[in-house]
């Protein structure tokens, strides 16, 4: 995260998370959800690997109002030209 900090001074990268190698409680998904929501995140990036960051994205962008994007890899880390 922070190569990209660097490279976008302006981004505000407000939280990451790494979950376990399980499927969440429902408990564990709503915590998750309350996270995402008062982080304010405006942009949601999923790199699970397919398909399960194809049903998180579905599960996350269905239910709020955040972007989600999903990558199988962290984003460039190179400005835009």
């Amino acid at each position: 995260m922070a190569n990209l900090e660097q490279s976008y001074p302006g981004a505000k990268i407000v939280g990451s998370e790494s979950p376990p190698f399980r499927d969440l409680t429902d408990d564990e998904r709503e915590a998750q959800r309350v996270r995402i929501v008062e982080s304010g995140a405006e942009i949601v990036w999923v790199g699970l690997g397919t398909p399960k960051q194809d049903v998180e994205c579905a599960r996350i962008g269905g239910r709020d109002s955040q972007g989600v994007r999903r990558r199988g890899r962290p984003p460039s880390t190179s400005p835009p030209a």
